[in-house]
């Protein structure tokens, strides 16, 4: 079960929050209202200073689904992936724990999640979408907790490393939302 979990906060309303975690699951837990995933998000600086490849921002997050009204629909693809296509409207409230500051983030999507037989997965997301991953498996140039607007695609292998991501909208850059609640 240790391998990356994307948490997509469009996607992930229903197919809950697939992360592009560090080591984590890639099976994405269902998502409902007032739930946060996991809790927290880890500080990518540990205690003592040293960094955490397993962190996320540097300093913990908190992720909490305000309302979510996503529809979904899964598919059985011949190469035995699962494709999830979701649709609807879900918004997420970001917190840094260290200092409570708070970002409330649009996150409907829509979008299609396809999980493969070996653990890998791709995201194909449209819209406002929520991301993250631990530093020991992001893309780089990508930020650990990004929030995207417009079309991004996104393929992590079965040991957990973002192996792409390309993003056609807000300038092709997504938004660090660490960097926004630092």
């Amino acid at each position: 079960m240790k391998k990356t979990r994307m948490l997509v906060a469009a996607v992930a309303a229903v197919a809950g929050l697939v992360a592009f975690a560090g080591p984590a699951q890639a099976d994405p837990p269902n998502a409902v209202p007032g739930t946060s995933f996991p809790d927290p998000l880890p500080a990518s600086i540990n205690p003592n200073g040293s960094n955490n490849p397993e962190g996320f921002c540097p300093f913990p997050v908190h992720v909490d689904y305000l309302s979510n009204q996503i529809a979904h629909r899964s598919t059985t693809n011949p190469d035995g992936s699962t494709s999830t296509r979701f649709t609807g409207w879900a918004t997420a409230i970001v917190t840094n724990l260290t200092t409570k500051k708070a970002l409330k983030f649009k996150v409907s999507g829509p979008g299609t999640f396809t999980s493969f037989p070996d653990g890998a997965f791709n995201l194909n997301l449209g819209g406002a979408n929520l991301l993250w991953t631990t530093v020991a498996n992001s893309y780089p140039g990508v930020p650990q907790l990004a929030y995207t607007t417009g079309h991004v695609q996104v393929s992590v292998n079965a040991a957990g490393l973002t192996t792409s991501y390309k993003l056609n909208g807000n300038g092709g850059t997504p938004t660090d939302v660490c960097a926004l609640l630092g």
